[in-house]
């Protein structure tokens, strides 16, 4: 049943992609913990979004945005080594959180010339130890580091901001019940906040530049994973994923201060994300998966630095084995949701419609 769990995590290396209105990019996996025996991968993701609005009431009626949108590149690894029939441990590298946004230059729109950029990288150290037969219980830590930029334009000037690196320990949690001569396993996994103390570096219409202490705690989150084999070459896997994004808010005091108050970064409500896929072994090679993925909208104005709302998506994977080698290619394309980004929370500044992002994936395994 080794391939139940390649096509069951065949999607973990292009799960960040259908997450473009919120700053989750992969969803935190813990996948490798649950590999047979001994285990390492390697990941590449790229996506590619498109995103773009048009002014419907002022500042700039009539106006295109142009793609604000950036292509994005994340890599990730995983080791897992087996100490026993009750021990395993995994040590986990992503990254979990970011954005890349710049809206062109020349078209007139109010945000031309705006731009903002996040990066995260987090490595998770996990041990996992079966209680009894089919059940096990899994811990351990997570370190992050964080840094971030912006530079918006505004009616009054022009407002930058530079975050240099900061870093935060969270934990994560959780329950496993697992029968692999079925193909069967259902997790409930916790990942706590991350309490993250930045300083924000702020100019604004060319003064001097501010320092200061600003809060940007990355959310908690629960997922909920599961896979069972329906026949002896089919198997059909989901996730449903809680993150507790309206406790979310990145407020810099120069920013409030220009704006009357307003959050640089905030979230009204929080976010959850569902998937369900099927996979087929073909061959004793080849093996292939399909996955439907759906993020709720929630009917509310958005900011221009993150002006989406909910997705749709569908992926397929192909994935080869050879020995001890497991290569996995992934292809996903995102309806992302119809958004109204709103300067005054009142009414509408511009309407984005009709956008899309294309991601793809390699993974490549190795059992030792």
């Amino acid at each position: 049943m080794n391939r139940i769990f390649v096509t069951a995590t065949a999607f973990a290396l292009i799960a960040g992609a259908s997450n473009a209105g919120d700053l989750d990019q992969s969803l935190q996996p813990i996948g490798a913990l649950f590999a047979p025996g001994n285990y390492a991968e390697f990941s590449l993701g790229y996506s590619m979004p498109s995103v773009t609005g048009v002014g419907v009431n002022a500042p700039t009626p009539g106006k295109y945005s142009g793609n604000m949108a950036n292509a994005k590149v994340l890599t990730g690894f995983s080791i897992k080594k087996s100490f026993s029939d009750k021990l395993d441990a995994a040590l986990i590298y992503d990254q979990p959180f970011g954005a890349d946004i710049s809206y062109p230059t020349g078209t007139g729109y109010y945000a031309a010339g705006t731009s903002a950029r996040l990066n995260t990288s987090s490595l998770t150290g996990l041990l996992k130890y079966k209680v009894v037969p089919n059940f096990s219980v899994y811990g351990g830590l997570r370190y992050e580091l964080l840094d971030a930029k912006a530079n918006i334009v505004t009616a009054k000037g022009v407002y930058t901001l530079s975050v240099p690196s900061s870093s935060a320990f969270g934990y994560v949690a959780g329950i496993a019940y697992e029968a692999p001569e079925v193909g069967r396993r259902i997790s409930l996994t916790y990942n706590s906040a991350l309490n993250h103390g930045t300083t924000s570096n702020e100019t604004f219409a060319g003064g001097p530049v501010t320092s200061s202490s600003t809060a940007a705690d990355m959310p908690q989150s629960v997922s909920l994973d599961f896979q069972t084999a329906i026949s002896k070459a089919t198997q059909i896997f989901g996730s449903a994923r809680w993150s507790n994004w309206s406790a979310f808010d990145y407020s810099p005091p120069v920013y409030k201060k220009i704006t009357g108050g307003k959050s640089l970064i905030s979230y009204p409500k929080d976010i959850m994300d569902y998937s369900l896929g099927v996979g087929h072994k073909f061959t004793d090679n080849w093996s292939g998966a399909a996955t439907i993925g759906y993020q709720p909208s929630t009917g509310l104005f958005t900011g221009n630095l993150g002006p989406t709302d909910g997705n749709a998506s569908l992926g397929l994977a192909a994935i080869y084995t050879q020995g001890k080698v497991k290569i996995t290619g992934g292809v996903k394309y995102i309806r992302i949701g119809n958004a109204q980004a709103s300067n005054t929370g009142l009414l509408a500044s511009s309407n984005f419609t009709g956008n899309h992002a294309i991601a793809v994936g390699l993974k490549v395994g190795y059992s030792y």
